[in-house]
């Protein structure tokens, strides 16, 4: 794309308000009988059940598991890195209006952001940029807008280099999970030139070729 996604937020109605204790963290749960949370299976629609069982789980990861299982597109461990990367950032920025998601690939990182915050009433935007989007990105997105109509607008995905990112400092929290080898780098340079929060959790980075 020739031009620079810029971003700004805005305002989306409110979702359910969920208690800060339950949105937050899904640390401590305990796996039930020999369903790995690590494992790299699709979770498929009739799993939604499985995930009520794992222990104390905060609502809105039941709500945001049961759209995943629907899609039958995500491995299992994704939905739980995702969920706790989100968790951990919107701990360290509760504040912040806009996530850059990062070499996002389906943008399951950016939708539990959003969630995150408009479940305390909080206005956020998220901007997904990757250089290919997978199909998994429209069936996730798909379903969460059926799921949430009123977030319609409030997750935006850019197909393109991370080089087209820009932002004001201090305007977003640019966010990668999984950034593989050099990525990382590139993750950190475009936080580091445009002055805004990164929250990074890096891969395969002694992998790749340098």
């Amino acid at each position: 794309r020739s031009s620079a996604p810029r971003f700004r937020p805005s305002r989306s109605p409110p979702l359910p308000k969920y208690p800060r204790s339950e949105a937050a963290s899904s640390r401590g749960y305990t796996a039930a009988g020999s369903f790995r949370l690590s494992s790299r299976t699709k979770l498929r629609p009739r799993d939604a059940s499985t995930l009520t069982e794992l222990g104390t789980m905060p609502p809105l990861f039941l709500d945001v598991a049961d759209v995943v299982c629907s899609t039958s597109v995500l491995p299992r461990k994704e939905l739980f890195e995702a969920w706790e990367v989100a968790s951990r950032i919107d701990t360290a920025f509760p504040s912040a209006p806009v996530v850059a998601d990062l070499a996002a690939g389906h943008g399951l990182l950016a939708w539990i952001l959003v969630l995150l915050g408009a479940a305390r009433g909080a206005s956020r935007r998220a901007v997904c940029v990757d250089t290919r989007l997978p199909d998994s990105a429209l069936k996730l997105s798909s379903a969460f807008i059926a799921r949430w109509p009123e977030l319609e607008t409030s997750v935006q995905y850019i197909e393109g280099s991370l080089d087209t990112v820009s932002a004001e400092p201090g305007e977003a929290v640019f966010a990668s999970v999984h950034a593989c080898g050099p990525l990382s780098d590139m993750v950190i340079d475009k936080a580091v030139s445009s002055g805004c929060a990164l929250a990074l959790m890096p891969c395969c980075h002694s992998l790749r070729n340098q």
